[in-house]
Order: C-alpha cells, then sequence, then structure tokens
C-alpha cells in the first residue's frame, strides 16, 4: 500500500494468484468466467452479521485495523508482488543467476554432460 501511495502506478497486482486471475481472465475468459461462477458469489458472503449499520457520524471500534477477519490463512508477503514492485532488483537478480548457471555449465566441460 505504501508502494502504491508513492508511486504513481496505475496497476499492482497483489501475490501470485491475483496475477493468475488476471491472466486467466486475459486468455482464457470461458475459463475464468466458470471460475469466478463458481467462487465468486460464496466468497463475498459471511454467516457472521454486520456490525451495525449506524456509522455515519461515528466509525465502528475497529475500523482502521490493518488486518480483515478472514479466518483462514492470510499470507504476510507475496514473492511475486515484491518482485514485480522491484523490477530492477529482480532483473539482475535473475541476471546472476543466469550467469552463475553459465559459468557452472562451462566449468563442466562446456558440452553439458
Amino acid at each position: 500500500i505504501l508502494h502504491c501511495a508513492s508511486h504513481p502506478v496505475r496497476d499492482v497486482l497483489v501475490g501470485g494468484s491475483g496475477k493468475l486471475f488476471s491472466a486467466t481472465e486475459k486468455y482464457a475468459p470461458r475459463l475464468f468466467d466458470r471460475m469466478k461462477e463458481a467462487t465468486g458469489i460464496e466468497g463475498q458472503y459471511t454467516d457472521i452479521p454486520a456490525l451495525d449499520d449506524d456509522t455515519l457520524h461515528a466509525p465502528r471500534p475497529n475500523d482502521g485495523r490493518v488486518h480483515g477477519g478472514y479466518p483462514g490463512h492470510v499470507m504476510q508477503s507475496s514473492l511475486y508482488t515484491k518482485a514485480s514492485l522491484n523490477r530492477g532488483k529482480t532483473l539482475l537478480g535473475l541476471a546472476v543467476i543466469g550467469a552463475g548457471m553459465a559459468l557452472a555449465s562451462r566449468g563442466r566441460g562446456g558440452n553439458g554432460r
């Protein structure tokens, strides 16, 4: 959130699943529609009743909290998001890994066996 607030970025996909959903919607729209039909509606409802409706003049006691109320596992960070927000470092790291692999293959005689 802080990165988005301090950098002029139009869209930021959060997590690998966000990228997967976006790519599926773009490249396989019918599959995406079926996925959303199967999971979209039920994922928006809960058996927990709303706390109150009268919040026009004062916020609820827990408003402003950092974490939501999802009872399941929630990842605190995403390798995909970190890599996409730090493209320069990501590309540099991939270049170093590629160079290391090239040097390692040369060290084996150059024929890759």
